[in-house]
């Protein structure tokens, strides 16, 4: 088995001495991550499947993250002739044919490789940094990427399963999208996303909502770090979106309400938070999808701040169609 592009290598005789686990995304093994050390795996903070026998799609996405001695000794170079895609204080990207290529916080090196769905990304020593730092800023981009590029939109919200579909929770970062799906899930909801929904179109069965493995990552204080919570598996993996749940009390003293608001200002709402790390010749179908996906379900806007336990049971009444 070989890993090519035009830069680098991986041998089978390096492979032979990586691990792999292989996460669902709905009910399919669409992605599998390869790395050298433990330390690759925590740091993706994502579950993996439990069935060990279970092997990966053929067109899945496959992502090889190095972090040991590997690591070290393989520069990624990138071509002169590549052009600059994105530019932002310690990231760039740049781009030559099919291939992404990404340099973090001037120590991580990516390639993506968006034909054949896979990507490298190189981080000597992995296990001195932070392992949240490392997915949400290095690990999640690329990962948005090759989903975009197979498929899936990428959205900054989280996801539950009320008893008529899915409902998608957005909202700025700090506004509370955690507490409230940990909330929801509590109460019986079935937990879909924390941090990214996935929707994807296909030719029969329309827009769907697909489960993504991830923890809810919540904090017990606004002083303590954040707690990994296991959900249970979703026993829906993939469901139509019913219902939209904007939360735009942030930082207000206003009383809690929920509040239905047009199918156009929900749209206008919801492409803020596509991810802004998919692939720009996918952003045309992204926003199609968005408009679609508003103006097939009932969208609101939850008002008010500063007491999850009211958004949990104002929002929980609303999904149970009380």
């Amino acid at each position: 088995m070989q890993v090519r592009t035009h830069t680098f290598q991986i041998s089978y005789l390096t492979m032979k001495k990586m691990k792999r686990k292989i996460y669902l995304i709905g009910c399919e093994p669409e992605l599998v991550v390869y790395g050298d050390i433990g330390a690759v795996f925590s740091a993706t903070e994502l579950r993996a499947s439990c069935n060990l026998s279970i092997e990966p799609k053929s067109d899945a996405i496959r992502m090889y993250f190095l972090g040991g001695s590997i690591a070290e000794n393989m520069p990624l170079e990138i071509p002169p002739e590549a052009r600059f895609v994105y530019e932002d204080n310690d990231i760039f990207l740049k781009s030559h044919g099919v291939y992404r290529y990404g340099d973090w916080y001037g120590k991580a090196r990516s390639v993506v490789d968006l034909a054949h769905r896979q990507a490298v990304i190189v981080l000597p020593g992995l296990t001195k940094l932070n392992k949240d730092f490392v997915s949400r800023f290095i690990f999640r981009p690329v990962l948005d990427s090759l989903l975009s590029a197979s498929g899936f939109i990428p959205f900054h919200a989280a996801g539950v399963v009320s008893p008529d579909g899915g409902c998608v929770i957005s909202g700025p970062a700090g506004a509370g999208k955690t507490s409230l799906v940990k909330g929801l899930v509590e109460c019986g909801f079935q937990f879909m996303a924390d941090d990214r929904v996935l929707i994807k179109e296909a030719a029969k069965s329309g827009l769907h909502m697909y489960a993504f493995p991830e923890y809810i990552r919540y904090a017990v204080s606004s002083h303590a770090s954040k707690r990994m919570i296991s959900p249970a598996d979703a026993v829906e993996k993939k469901v139509p979106v019913t219902h939209i749940i904007f939360l735009d009390g942030y930082g207000t003293n206003d009383a809690i309400s929920l509040e239905e608001i047009s199918k156009a200002e929900a749209a206008a709402k919801l492409m803020h938070f596509i991810s802004s790390n998919m692939e720009p010749q996918f952003y045309r179908r992204a926003f199609k999808i968005t408009g679609d996906i508003c103006s097939g379900c009932r969208t609101y806007a939850l008002k008010g701040w500063g007491d999850p336990g009211g958004w949990v049971r104002t929002v929980a009444a609303m999904l149970n169609g009380e």
